[in-house]
């Protein structure tokens, strides 16, 4: 099934390590994604020379595989589904789900800049950022080595901060035979070209539930396979409820409290084995089981620290001394989304534009200028499945 995750550049050949003229910086952060980005143009706002160090497009996941496209699929079936229940409006269009798939995807693909990222670069070196394309890795104190895909590589050197924002990636879980398909990841999901025609997901969370509520609109069959008891486990289980049998209405089948034992090709099919013997065939396999910190081989046992990352109101790693490391959005995990790593990376910068000043000890009063508080205590999301589903804070239950 084709999709322009596995066409794109994802390394094109400029802002190269070997251009780099200095190479010492106030502020050095590893990742161009929204929160990076936050934290570096409040930094060089403030008179810190900053430099971003990107290994792949510019911008990170969520103008390319995260955010932006899913909402681009999503948003033409609420459209429709919302004009269907006004008089005046409904009664303009045919009764059906469906959408003009070939129109919902020349807009993502328009929204996603066709997968270019020079307006994001272009919008950091506005905003005087320094930039460069390759991987970063810690190499030490204040030391990070950049390397880009064809083997340039250089090392840079920071005054006062290195900040760590790589992202996440999607978990792969342990099923036997998983690598012998062509599964999908939720990158595959937002830059399908075709819709498939049973399209089988594991995993109810966010990702599974949005792209069931997608693909449903597209005309796909699909199949949720999930662990939990009900989808979108972490939500009130009424509005949790609520959103699954608005998509059973929509054709989609779930398969609860159920586990992935095992897969296999059958022809041009391929077919999930669940824990209860049942066996669930379809054209597309689409993991959304989770996602995880991308913070392995980035240097992390250079000083000592793990890739799970723990960090204090301000956003500095624990234990690492000398107050020079953060980690702001997914790195961290407190809050992985979008809007509250951007909070953290406005946090972080306020931290770190203080301590450039000399000021040794910040305030960790809760809702403070220097310490994270609404990405544990008051984080608010929206699901866009039919209903929306809208959070903040505890649940009832």
């Amino acid at each position: 099934m084709a999709s322009a995750s596995k066409t794109v550049n994802l390394h094109p050949d400029n802002y190269l390590p070997s251009n780099l003229e200095p190479t010492t910086f106030d502020v050095i952060v590893i990742g161009s994604g929204p929160c990076g980005r936050q934290v570096a143009s409040k930094t060089a706002a403030a008179g810190l020379s900053t430099m971003i160090i990107e290994d792949e497009l510019w911008g990170g996941d969520c103008p390319f595989w995260a955010c932006m496209p899913s909402k681009a699929l999503l948003r033409p079936g609420e459209a429709l589904a919302a004009a269907r229940q006004v008089g005046g409006a409904k009664q303009l269009i045919e009764n059906s789900r469906k959408v003009d798939i070939d129109g919902v995807f020349a807009r993502r693909d328009k929204i996603v800049h066709d997968y270019t990222d020079q307006s994001f670069v272009n919008l950091s070196l506005k905003q005087k950022c320094s930039v460069v394309r390759g991987k970063g890795s810690l190499l030490g104190e204040k030391k990070v080595l950049v390397k880009n895909a064809n083997g340039q590589e250089k090392t840079l050197s920071a005054r006062h901060a290195v900040v760590i924002s790589t992202g996440s990636e999607p978990v792969i879980p342990d099923i036997k035979g998983i690598h012998d398909i062509d599964f999908w990841t939720p990158r595959e999901a937002t830059s399908v070209k075709e819709v498939p025609e049973h399209l089988i997901i594991i995993g109810a969370g966010v990702v599974g539930s949005e792209m069931a509520t997608a693909f449903a609109t597209y005309g796909s069959k699909v199949s949720v396979i999930t662990p939990t008891s009900e989808i979108l486990p972490r939500y009130e289980p009424e509005a949790s409820r609520r959103v699954r049998e608005a998509l059973i209405g929509q054709n989609v089948d779930f398969h609860l409290s159920s586990r992935v034992v095992e897969v296999w090709k059958q022809d041009a099919n391929v077919c999930v084995k669940l824990s209860s013997g049942t066996i669930v065939t379809g054209s597309t396999v689409l993991l959304a089981a989770g996602r995880r910190p991308r913070t392995k081989d980035i240097g992390l046992e250079s000083i000592g620290v793990t890739p799970t990352l723990d960090v204090d109101p301000s956003m500095l790693v624990n234990p690492v001394e000398g107050q020079w490391l953060y980690a702001v959005g997914d790195t961290n995990m407190r809050a992985p989304m979008t809007h509250m790593g951007e909070y953290q990376g406005r946090i972080a910068a306020s931290a770190i534009i203080a301590r450039s000043q000399g000021t040794k000890t910040l305030s960790s009063e809760a809702w403070s200028e220097y310490a994270a508080t609404a990405d544990s205590l008051a984080a608010s999301q929206v699901v866009v499945t039919d209903p929306n589903l809208a959070t903040v804070g505890l649940t009832l239950a």
